[in-house]
């Protein structure tokens, strides 16, 4: 065959670094699976860590909560990864990473965030995670008598990352939607090393259930060992303040950054001797109903939905403080941001 014809033959097939067979039916197999990939009822855009990725969606028969995620040819999904869809968190904990034609993962929905105090920074940390009961029934002997007794334990599985490898045993966790008498659990074994690979993967977790001790765990932010001096009202973070410069009897205490994550709510105190109303201030109206606020006393408590579009994140809104005559005192700019 002349030597023109190969040459263009290989360029309308993209063939000119092939060099057998093998590849030049790789190249064309990996060139299919592209052009019909988001062509099928199963092709979404999801949120992989944070960043967009299109994936085909597949359910797991039998498995309502599991999923099956491919990627693109050439693009990974691996263990440890967290998608975000359809206003849920999955975590990846099965993938076929040496697939060189298009990579496959099966993932669990996560069915709790767990929050913690990271030991290193001292800031709140949060992770989706997957939790399951893993009651054990242990020997024990009674008057003689052999008996069997349950140890309540959970199992905890979340991502390997920069913040996860510093939960350690004795570290402390609420797990319970039971806010009036909610149960606690102790780490009692970290596996940090097991499932990861090439700096990826899981961490799991296991613990047993503790008592909740209202003297140091803060229920309301889901955080145990929170309180340093509870009867003092000392947490073991600095307080932030917002200074109003015309007023210097004027202050709104909060924690952290004038940040709330999607799903999450967050307290703000206002310190004054006047008697207050406040008011959420949007750019629009379309997301208004998914900010909800509630004050006791001068203590404001602001959520924010876990129905809220990602897409348009960050999300500034401003909170009103006005006094008994209407006059506004402050304005606080608050952001709406990820959970992670």
């Amino acid at each position: 065959m002349d030597n023109k014809i190969i040459d263009y033959m290989r360029k309308i097939n993209n063939d000119y670094t092939v060099k057998s067979d093998n590849e030049h039916t790789l190249r064309q197999t990996i060139d299919y699976l592209n052009f019909g990939f988001d062509k099928t009822h199963d092709y979404r855009v999801a949120l992989v860590n944070g960043n967009k990725q299109e994936l085909q969606v597949i359910d797991k028969e039998n498995y309502p909560h599991s999923k099956v995620f491919k990627a693109r040819p050439h693009e990974k999904i691996t263990i440890g990864d967290l998608v975000y869809i359809d206003n849920t968190y999955y975590l990846v904990n099965e993938s076929n990473a040496n697939n060189d034609k298009m990579q496959s993962a099966g993932a669990i929905e996560c069915n709790w965030v767990i929050r913690w105090i990271c030991p290193v920074s001292k800031k709140i940390k949060e992770c989706p995670a997957y939790v399951q009961n893993s009651t054990k029934y242990n020997m024990g002997k009674y008057e003689a008598k052999y008996i069997d007794y349950g140890t309540s334990q959970v199992y905890v599985e979340v991502p390997a990352n920069e913040h996860t490898i510093y939960i350690d045993t004795d570290m402390r966790f609420f797990l319970d939607k039971n806010l009036v008498n909610p149960s606690v659990y102790e780490v009692t074994q970290v596996d940090h090393y097991t499932y990861n690979y090439q700096g990826k993967g899981l961490c799991h977790i296991s613990m047993s259930e503790d008592k909740y001790n209202p003297e140091k765990d803060n229920k309301e932010l889901l955080l145990p060992d929170y309180w340093v001096d509870k009867k003092n009202n000392i947490s073991v973070f600095d307080v932030k303040k917002e200074d109003n410069a015309n007023n210097d009897n004027f202050a709104i205490l909060f924690n952290g950054k004038a940040e709330i994550k999607v799903g999450f709510s967050k307290r703000f105190e206002v310190v004054t001797d006047k008697e207050i109303e406040f008011k959420i201030v949007t750019v629009d109206n379309l997301y208004q109903n998914l900010i909800k606020c509630s004050i006791d006393e001068k203590n404001i408590k602001i959520s924010v939905s876990p129905a809220f579009d990602n897409d348009i994140l960050p999300y500034p809104f401003i909170l009103q403080i006005s006094d008994e005559n209407k006059q506004i005192i402050k304005e606080l700019q608050i952001t709406i941001v990820p959970m992670l």
